[in-house]
């Protein structure tokens, strides 16, 4: 009753335990299966000699297709500033604004702390938000979370040893299914980039039905700040994206640079600029794509979710900024991304906060839209007119687009005759067979076609 745990229904699940690097303390990892959607759970940890507090979770919908929504967080990186404490403030801050967003989970993008060699307080300040305790969460090896503290501290599903760097057992590249979506981490610490293309490989391969392709890893390698020109990212940039489209990948999330950044759509390294929605020319960046091809990706880079730290532009774009660069910001304000995804389509608006409250910063999306609909008139896949009687093509024919808006007016049409030339019209003057090729294209860009094949007959004069 009220607040008490109860006890009695409980599921006790034993956690698996391992030598920790603090001092004093043992690393405890469990794994609970059976969580049911739409439920909140109650739960702690503990032994039988001292229990936490009890504190709880709510699952939401479940199931392929059903929309969702997480929060992308770029480089926490607490103790950055020195003041570990104003870190942990800024990071908790931003997470207490972002829980009105109700994100079913949150990706971070690596470098959670700032030193990963003994400083324990930072994981502290890290997993201070009240929204961690209630919200599952993919982390990212950074460069500074590259010790086997992170393993320590995480306990990430799928994870192998591709990948793998000095971060321990749970370094290595993994990935996740939600709703049927495919979320692939990569540890970008390691440049092996063909064990980095073998993994997403193989989880491609174990999830031949993911509706969207996400990955997440640490060092942008489309970022406008200190990091974006140096040889160790010009070398991922120029083997990771061509592999990015290749297998397809939907939208590529990433930090290390905290500066924030969104690119064209993109097609290996070569930006796709729409009509205009040239930034360079100062026209307005592009906010939507609609039915982009197979190859083309997304990539957005964050900036910091703590304000632990921020890069200013780096000095080789002060004349121009690259031409991958649709959408930037730099003002030094705590940012964080909700990205909501369903069957159709993929939102990412980036927030930043002030004061009380997140205001947005940039949104952009994805959309799927299905080509339009042509009916045809009649039951029997065919036209008959007679001898002599006006025909019009139109006549019954009509079209909509995926959201049943009315195309009929926009529907276009070729009249072949039986050798399939072209003629103005159906000659209806003697017997014979004619064909009609209907077309039609959307707001989107999206076309349909059919054909109507027909016959002209001599009227039935029976009495």
């Amino acid at each position: 009753t009220g607040d008490a745990f109860p006890e009695a229904s409980a599921t006790k699940v034993t956690a698996t335990a391992a030598a920790a690097q603090r001092a004093g303390y043992r690393s405890f990892k469990v794994t609970v299966d059976g969580i049911a959607a739409n439920t909140t759970y109650p739960y702690r940890v503990g032994n039988d000699e001292k229990w936490a507090d009890p504190v709880e979770f709510t699952t939401e919908a479940q199931g392929v297709n059903q929309s969702f929504n997480f929060l992308f967080a770029g480089d926490p990186q607490i103790g950055a500033s020195g003041n570990a404490a104003n870190d942990e403030q800024g990071w908790t801050g931003t997470l207490n604004l972002a829980s009105t967003l109700n994100a079913d989970f949150l990706v971070s993008a690596g470098d959670q702390v700032n030193n990963y060699s003994g400083r324990d307080s930072e994981y502290d300040s890290y997993l201070a938000p009240m929204l961690l305790k209630s919200t599952p969460q993919a982390v990212t090896v950074g460069n500074h979370d590259n010790s086997s503290r992170y393993t320590d501290y995480n306990n990430m599903p799928n994870v192998g040893a591709l990948g793998a760097t000095g971060a321990g057992a749970q370094s290595g590249d993994y990935w996740f299914t939600y709703n049927g979506v495919l979320f692939m981490d990569l540890n970008s610490n390691s440049t092996e980039t063909a064990k980095h293309k073998q993994f997403m490989e193989q989880a491609i391969a174990a999830n031949p039905e993911a509706t969207w392709k996400f990955v997440t890893f640490h060092h942008s390698i489309y970022s406008l700040a200190d990091h974006a020109v140096e040889p160790k990212i010009n070398q991922r940039r120029a083997e990771l994206s061509p592999i990015f489209s290749e297998l397809g990948i939907d939208v590529v999330l990433m930090g290390h640079d905290h500066y924030f950044t969104r690119t064209y759509m993109m097609e290996g390294a070569n930006p796709v600029v729409p009509a205009g929605h040239d930034v360079s020319k100062k026209e307005p960046a592009p906010t939507e794509v609609v039915n982009p091809a197979a190859n083309q990706v997304l990539y957005l880079t964050a900036n910091s979710a703590s304000g632990s730290k921020y890069y200013a532009l780096n000095s080789e774009f002060a004349t121009g900024l690259p031409s991958y660069s649709a959408a930037q910001d730099q003002s030094r304000r705590r940012t964080i991304t909700n990205v909501s995804v369903s069957a159709d389509a993929v939102t990412l608006d980036t927030y930043y906060s002030e004061g009380s409250e997140l205001k947005r910063l940039d949104t952009f999306t994805i959309k799927r839209v299905a080509a339009p609909t042509i009916t045809l008139p009649g039951t029997d896949g065919a036209a008959t007119v007679e001898t002599g009687a006006a025909f019009d093509p139109l006549a019954g024919v009509s079209a909509v687009d995926a959201l049943g808006n009315d195309l009929t007016s926009a529907l276009t049409y070729t009249v072949r005759d039986a050798s399939g030339s072209t003629v103005e019209a159906v000659n209806t003057a003697a017997a014979g067979t004619f064909t009609i090729e209907y077309a039609v294209a959307d707001a989107y860009g999206s076309t349909a076609s059919a054909t109507l094949p027909g016959n002209v007959v001599e009227p039935d004069l029976t009495l």
